[in-house]
This record gives structure tokens, sequence and C-alpha cells, in this order.
């Protein structure tokens, strides 16, 4: 039977130095448990018809600004 790893809590990991392997030095172990508990709810929010509509217009809004920002 394979073995849950343990998830320490933020009051474990005070004092902890920052992980230099990642660009916020929050240890790779804390970001993949946000992962794990955030990721469900965002596939299934761009999977709804809302989700798709908002990622498009972000997606338009994006392009824009890219124009923009080329057009300096």
């Amino acid at each position: 039977m394979a073995t849950e790893k343990k998830v320490p809590n933020i009051d474990e990991c005070k004092g902890f130095p920052p992980d230099p392997s990642t660009k916020s030095g929050v240890p790779k172990h804390e970001l993949e448990a946000l992962v794990r508990t955030f990721l469900p709810d965002i596939i299934a929010f761009f999977e709804t018809e809302e989700g798709r509509k908002e990622f498009q217009e972000w997606g338009k809004q994006e392009q824009e600004r890219l124009k923009q920002q080329s057009a300096k």
C-alpha cells in the first residue's frame, strides 16, 4: 500500500529557507498542494460556457495590449 506524503502546514515551514528552485521562493511541495487544491475547479470553470466566454474576452484584450505594446 502506498503511503501518503505528509504536507507540512505553514507553521511547520516557518524558518525554512526560501526554495531557490522556484521563482517565488515558496517550497515546491507547497505549490503542488495549492495546484492540487485549485486546478480541478479552474478546469471545471473553463469548461463552462461562461468560462469559455471569459477566456475569449481575455484573449482579445491580451492581443490588443500586445499590439499596443509592440507599437511603442
